[in-house]
């Protein structure tokens, strides 16, 4: 059985020192192979590229070698969420003007999903743009109902 703590000790100290925000740490079985799967993102909120998980992944693996819960073989997959990082939910107004999708935990107007434009968030509304048969409509959204989203991907 693995240590998760003893993971963390390692990992947690190399992404703050460059960083990155741990977003996931699972270790799982798919097929016949186990898997430790770092979700990460950056502190910028900048997509992460193909460099910084070769970056990551030559500063994390030898570090992981030395655990001892870890001494079965395992295949090692740091990723991100890429587009689909899930909204910070306490910090909304970072997505002001942005695409968003979100999920409501109650519905309104008879629907739970929403997909918009923020244009406007007070401590307990959140206005989201919406198009409803080509016309935009501002829908006042409670905060509290929002259980869920991610920002939206637009083509233009």
């Amino acid at each position: 059985m693995i240590n998760r703590k003893e993971i963390l000790e390692v990992i947690l100290p190399i992404l703050n020192s460059n960083h990155f925000r741990l977003m996931e740490l699972n270790y799982l079985k798919e097929n016949k192979n186990n898997i430790l799967r770092i979700v990460v993102d950056k502190e910028d909120e900048s997509l992460l590229t193909l460099d910084d998980i070769i970056f990551l992944n030559n500063l994390i693996s030898p570090s992981l070698d030395k655990i001892s819960s870890l001494k079965n073989s395992y295949l090692l997959d740091i990723s991100s969420y890429g587009i689909n990082r899930p909204l910070d939910l306490d910090h909304l107004e970072k997505y002001l003007l942005k695409t968003v999708e979100i999920h409501l935990s109650h519905p309104i107007n008879g629907e739970n999903n929403y997909r918009g434009v923020i244009v406007r968030k007070s401590d307990d509304i959140l206005e989201l743009e919406i198009a409803i048969k080509g016309r935009k409509k501002v829908l006042e959204i409670p905060i509290h109902l929002i259980d869920k989203g991610c920002l939206g991907v637009s083509f233009k």
